[in-house]
């Protein structure tokens, strides 16, 4: 990154520093479960559901970047956003219908 910059500030060129900017990003992945009938009665619920989901799980690139998605292009000048790629996280949620 360190070398991008002095090249582009200083010597006003990028050549050799573009980077291919293409990915595969495993965005979001989830399932539902039925409960039992009578595990839901227990609850005094009328049906119930599990769903776990879980977002933003992995990244497939060549990027030597923070993020892919997080870099813009000004003229010549390919710039990362100073931003972190965004994290990953689980969710579990119990759906009960009365």
């Amino acid at each position: 990154m360190q070398a991008r910059y002095i090249a582009s500030r200083f010597k006003g060129t990028t050549a050799g520093y573009f980077e291919n900017g293409q990915f595969w990003r495993l965005r979001e992945i989830g399932a539902t479960l039925t409960v039992p009938q009578t595990l839901a009665t227990r609850m005094r619920a009328r049906d119930a559901s599990l769903t776990f989901a879980a977002r933003n799980l992995h990244v497939w690139t060549s990027y030597t970047g923070t993020d892919p998605e997080s870099n813009f292009s000004t003229g010549n000048v390919q710039t990362d956003l100073l931003t972190t790629s965004p994290p990953s996280y689980f969710t579990v949620r119990l759906n009960l219908h009365y």
